[in-house]
């Protein structure tokens, strides 16, 4: 919060039954842990891809967006889904190009929201909100967002009856580490 006025979401840990899952990148490359709040057990989920950019739990199952390869500087990752009761795995939709960055759970909406960037032009990013339904259907969301000539993304908060809340951020993009620097934030709303 800045003053009165909340300028930054993030998502809330991922707990189902008595374990908690998260990302870690102990070895330069970021994959999903489980952690048992019984016993302190941490381990590696089984898990597809060269590492994990995002994730979140919809009921019993865990989804990941997963990095699948990089050719010249181009990500294609795969969205998969792993039921948490007997950890089976299935894809998602298809392969795509791009990444999706943070992933939001909507049981109100039935969908899932992420934060995409579909690639980098001359070292810029824009990025945009993508939805993924139930059937494994994803679409990258229209929005009439004035946008700037350098690097920005928008940042998922909340979709109600047809409307997406986010926030519009001005960043700093370093293209060697893949950082993302926000510089400056608006509020926007996007009709769907």
């Amino acid at each position: 919060m800045s003053g009165n006025k909340i300028t930054a979401v993030r998502q809330a840990d991922i707990f189902y039954k008595d374990a908690l899952y998260y990302l870690d990148n102990p070895d330069g490359q970021r994959k999903i842990y489980q952690k048992s709040q019984k016993d302190s057990f941490t381990g590696l989920m089984p898990q597809n891809g060269i590492r994990t950019d995002s994730l979140c739990l919809a009921g019993s199952w865990l989804y990941y967006s997963a990095c699948m390869e990089q050719i010249d500087g181009v990500q294609y990752s795969q969205i998969y889904r792993v039921n948490l009761e007997n950890m089976a795995q299935e894809k998602v939709g298809r392969l795509f190009q791009g990444v999706v960055t943070a992933m939001y759970a909507s049981s109100r909406e039935n969908r899932i929201y992420g934060e995409y960037i579909d690639s980098v032009e001359n070292g810029k990013i824009h990025g945009k909100i993508c939805a993924v339904t139930e059937d494994g259907k994803i679409g990258v969301i229209e929005d009439s967002v004035p946008r700037s000539q350098g690097n920005d993304r928008l940042q998922f908060a909340a979709a109600d009856d047809g409307k997406i809340y986010c926030f519009y951020h001005m960043c700093i993009y370093d293209s060697e580490s893949g950082e993302i620097r926000d510089i400056s934030t608006e509020a926007v709303e996007i009709e769907w």
